[in-house]
């Protein structure tokens, strides 16, 4: 028994140390699922707030062209000119606001 016994504790020296339950992980496993787990988190953050921020500026965009489009008719409106004498490039009859600012 005793040669045994001896066997056996090479084995657990080998092995790492004391003996662990079956299916007990290890620091660093524990080290490595965490850090796992905290970089998905921050990427799923990451990604919401970019969709946000990317609809928030889409938005504004969508505002400022129609700020934009109700300048160019006052514009319009205030010369006289209708949005059939508009240049040819402009299909809409609605420029640029610095082109017709520039030309005129």
């Amino acid at each position: 028994r005793k040669v045994v016994a001896r066997r056996q504790e090479r084995r657990d020296c080998h092995a790492g140390g004391a003996r662990r339950a079956p299916g007990a992980m290890s620091r660093r496993a524990w080290a490595t699922l965490g850090a796992s787990c905290a970089f998905t988190a921050c990427t799923v953050v990451y990604v919401h707030w970019a969709q946000e921020n990317d609809r928030v500026t889409m938005h504004r965009n969508v505002v400022l062209d129609i700020e934009r489009e109700q300048a160019e008719k006052a514009l319009l409106q205030a010369t006289g000119a209708s949005p059939q004498d508009a240049p040819a490039e402009c299909e809409s009859g609605i420029c640029d606001l610095k082109s017709s600012r520039m030309k005129g």
